[in-house]
């Protein structure tokens, strides 16, 4: 397991600026004097009480704080994105993960990077950054290979459908940008309005049911978006919208339950049930805000981390209710219903014999 960590506090990013910048952080690990913001942390999974046990093996500090990672899995490759708009990719080695060399450290963008992916195959690196760029550059030396600016607002987030070669990219202004990136330089397919206001944060693609899920920090909204098949995207539809809590910064899917899950700015969590759009659970997992969700699929175990710099996991029930309990409310509901249409039904008729009677006395006159 990779984490990443960095000092949320905007005075300890200004000191460590000043005191780092005539620093060489070219190489792996830390100088002396210099002031630490970001690290990443190799942890394993060792048999304990629970099978939430694990031990650290090595962790290696920045100057700048680590906003982003990611991991290729297949060619052992950790990619990690800062504030600062640099990149770091590291290889990782050695029995589970123990050793670790730096491959390139490189100005990617001018402001903080938000989204990263690596192409194992062309060993290309996609990054987008809050200076609204859509870059690519080459693992081994991080030379540039593409430049694409993105409209006139950040970009908040990107996540690729590897499957069928495209990009989703959200900003600030909740527009969704999908490229094609089959060749060397990325193509624009498209482009959706994917909520009314601001600033889209949480980005999940389902790509077993072609669903792209986003959530709103500003007012909360999740909207749930079919994004049709590759070729297709101009007919991306919007299937479905769930007012959620506001400060929304991450949100995962659940392909095979038909669930979503929200982490806020409050440290709340929130399980949604998508067929009925009605909050399943909510609770309390953090001090501070939710930084990052994980859905693992096939173990129905949620990992959230916080600004509180813990980690938490949580086991999902199969059920979220017990079937027979739900059985047994549906049966009384029922019950009430037939009741209540019965009574409604006995008031109908009593109300029709009032006026069949008022019926028979019309046309009858009183003798004076």
């Amino acid at each position: 397991m990779f984490v990443t960590t960095g000092d949320m506090s905007a005075i300890s990013r200004f000191d460590s600026y000043v005191s780092n910048m005539k620093i060489p952080w070219g190489a792996v690990g830390s100088y002396e004097g210099a002031a630490v913001l970001g690290t990443v942390e190799c942890y394993k999974q060792v048999p304990g009480d629970t099978q939430f046990q694990f031990e650290k093996l090595w962790g290696t500090n920045f100057e700048s704080q680590a906003i982003v990672l990611y991991w290729d899995q297949i060619c052992s490759i950790l990619v990690i994105g800062k504030d600062n708009g640099s990149i770091m990719i590291l290889k990782v080695s050695g029995p589970d993960y123990s050793q670790y060399e730096q491959v390139c450290n490189f100005q990617a963008h001018s402001k903080r990077i938000m989204g990263l992916y690596l192409n194992s195959i062309t060993e290309y690196v996609y990054s987008i950054g809050e200076d609204k760029k859509f870059n690519v550059h080459h693992a081994k030396n991080g030379g540039i290979v593409a430049n694409i600016y993105c409209g006139s607002n950040p970009l908040t987030n990107m996540i690729v459908d590897k499957e069928n070669k495209r990009a989703f990219i959200s900003n600030k202004n909740g527009h969704i940008f999908i490229f094609d990136i089959s060749s060397r330089m990325p193509r624009i397919i498209f482009h959706i309005k994917a909520q009314t206001k601001g600033n889209i944060r949480g980005l999940y693609f389902d790509a077993y049911k072609n669903y792209l899920l986003t959530a709103n920090y500003d007012d909360g909204v999740l909207a749930l978006i079919d994004m049709q098949k590759p070729g297709k995207e101009r007919y991306a539809s919007i299937v479905a919208n769930f007012e959620g809590k506001k400060k929304v910064r991450s949100c995962v899917w659940s392909t095979y339950r038909t669930e979503l899950y929200t982490g806020t700015e409050d440290g709340v969590l929130t399980f949604w049930d998508a067929k009925d759009i009605n909050p399943l659970f909510a609770l309390k997992a953090h001090e501070g805000g939710v930084t990052r969700l994980q859905w693992m699929e096939n173990e129905r175990i949620l990992i959230s981390a916080g600004k509180d710099k813990k980690l938490s996991f949580y086991e999902i029930p199969k059920e979220w209710r017990d079937k027979k309990v739900d059985a047994e409310l549906y049966r009384e509901e029922k019950q009430r219903r037939q009741k209540e249409n019965l009574e409604k039904f006995k008031e109908m008729l009593s109300r029709q014999e009032v006026d069949s009677d008022e019926d028979d006395l019309a046309g009858w006159a009183t003798e004076p």
